[in-house]
């Protein structure tokens, strides 16, 4: 039995994966599964084709659709320092899958224990034991099992022997080049957004959570929300267009990614976000929201008083206004509309 529905639980009719953690146990859904597995982190292109691909075929066959995932980075998880930023959060992660229809969502932790099994016997136990595998779905990348021994040949040779079909789809290219976390993490870092949307298919976006902050922007005159990204990787410097998405209602922003530089202080770890959202006054300390990114507008730059940084701050917001005004005229939009919001979800622990 499902566990019952907290306040958090923000589900839509027809949005109904199960997200299992762990791998402890057998995996309870109707019938066997047609099953793919990865990191999926930032579930761009190339992983949106190979999910909806085992959602289809899964459809096909009358299997469940079944994705394998991971909570951490595997890098991060197996205390080998700290992994690459990610692009998607857990949560935010889970909600892309989730769009893409796929009936079951098993998260798991990389420990000691599955880093150090064989490729052989990660197929036997994992993929045929506890997810009851008919049929899998991966990428020609795939790699597995200890060391990353596991190819896809070994795959399709235990498939035959095992009793489960194996498909691999060729990886996507843009622009002749293939889409993959890694070039998308570093055009963000560096500021490219438009290629990194290309890639993605959707534009890059934040999931965090709103935090108290110094109430400078309310003493300018303009209201921020504090955002406290989760993990995420965060672009450079500056003033952005952005769109932030408050329980399922989308709200143009003005976004600053930086250090406060006309203020002086501590300067803090990381950059901080601070966004003021255009006509809004709902309380949403604590909540979490999603920060969909447009384009750069200028640099963070250090003023001379706090009364030039709030007449800077008019023109920025104008200008959002402006390039969303003009934006929804000429162009139809790239980021689907998120028919659920990105909180935290009840899961099923298999122990």
């Amino acid at each position: 039995m499902r566990p019952k529905q907290t306040r958090w639980d923000r589900l839509v009719v027809g949005l109904r994966m199960r997200i299992i953690r762990g791998l402890r146990k057998r995996a309870s859904f109707p019938g066997r599964s047609c099953l793919t597995l990865g990191t999926f982190d930032g579930v761009h292109l190339g992983h949106q084709k190979v999910i909806r691909r085992a959602v289809r075929k899964a459809a096909d066959t009358g299997l469940s659709s079944v994705v394998m995932t991971f909570d951490r980075h595997p890098r991060e998880a197996l205390g080998k320092g700290v992994g690459p930023p990610l692009l998607t959060c857990t949560e935010h992660k889970l909600a892309l899958i989730e769009e893409l229809g796929v009936d079951v969502c098993v998260l798991v932790e990389l420990d000691d224990e599955l880093a150090s099994m064989s490729a052989g016997d990660f197929v036997v136990n994992v993929v045929c034991d506890r997810l009851r595998a008919a049929s899998v779905v991966a990428g020609a990348r795939l790699r597995f099992g200890k060391d990353r021994q596991g190819t896809p040949r070994l795959l399709r040779k235990l498939g035959k022997e095992l009793g489960f079909t194996v498909e691999f789809l060729e990886e996507v290219r843009v622009g002749g080049l293939p889409v993959s976390s890694t070039a998308i993490r570093h055009h963000i870092l560096h500021g490219e957004l438009s290629a990194a949307e290309s890639l993605l298919g959707r534009r890059f976006s934040i999931v965090g959570r709103v935090v108290r902050g110094k109430s400078v922007g309310r003493k300018l005159g303009y209201c921020t929300a504090n955002i406290r990204p989760l993990d995420q990787v965060i672009p450079p410097r500056g003033v952005y267009v952005a769109e932030v998405l408050v329980e399922g209602d989308r709200h143009p922003g003005a976004l600053n990614v930086g250090w406060r530089p006309t203020f002086p202080g501590r300067r803090p770890s990381s950059p901080t976000l601070e966004v003021h959202i255009i006509d809004f006054d709902k309380e949403i300390y604590r909540e979490r929201v999603e920060v969909i990114f447009h384009r750069r507008i200028r640099d963070e730059e250090r003023f001379a008083s706090p009364q030039e940084l709030a007449a800077q701050i008019a023109l920025d917001i104008e200008e959002v206004k402006r390039y969303l005004h003009n934006h929804r005229k000429s162009n139809a939009p790239k980021q689907p509309r998120r028919r659920h919001e990105l909180l935290p979800r009840t899961m099923e622990r298999v122990d």
